[in-house]
């Protein structure tokens, strides 16, 4: 993993600022999986009068993903099927050399020569790993800001009139490729 972040401060006798901004990438566990993630953010406060006073907070946040695997009972999530179905002979190495070798989906738990000549090398339940983690996944983006602003205004000393204006809105897409093993 990866952080890079830069910010910039500052302050008088009125008022106070403060800017950043940063950079995450991160390469995920499972082979074809990595999640980016940017960040901006500016925090404002001001002195307008001595009973008046401003402050702000804003932050846009940017997640970029893919290959996030699937967490249900299907052949998206490795971990089920490694955990349920797979046993515990299979060598993973000869899987990964299997995909490598053309591409295909060469599995461990191929119907065999009982079955039609042209599905002998299908797999019978699980796809192979390597296969599905470069065929079958997903990509995700997702765009959000988060932001205030408060007017903060001192009747007498001991009472005090707020407003206060936040938003907290996203906008995401999520796209799944699915490749037929034919």
């Amino acid at each position: 993993m990866t952080t890079n972040a830069v910010s910039l401060d500052g302050a008088s006798d009125k008022g106070s600022y403060r800017f950043s901004v940063s950079d995450m990438f991160a390469n995920g566990v499972l082979p074809n999986s990595e999640l980016r993630k940017n960040n901006a953010s500016l925090n404002v406060s001001y002195e307008l009068s001595d009973k008046l006073n401003f402050s702000s907070s804003m932050q846009y946040v940017q997640n970029q993903g893919t290959g996030r695997f699937g967490t249900g009972y299907d052949n998206n999530n490795v971990n089920q099927s490694f955990r349920q179905w797979y046993d515990v002979a299979v060598d993973m190495e000869s899987q990964k050399a299997a995909y490598e070798l053309n591409g295909n989906n060469l599995s461990w738990n191929a119907y065999g020569f009982s079955s039609p000549e042209a599905t002998r090398a299908d797999p019978h339940y699980f796809d192979n790993p390597y296969w599905m983690r470069n065929n079958n996944f997903s990509t995700d983006s997702r765009d959000r800001f988060i932001g205030n602003m408060v007017l903060n205004y001192e009747i007498n000393d001991w009472l005090n009139v707020m407003g206060r204006v936040t938003n907290d809105n996203y906008s995401e897409l999520e796209k799944k490729e699915l490749v037929l093993n034919l």
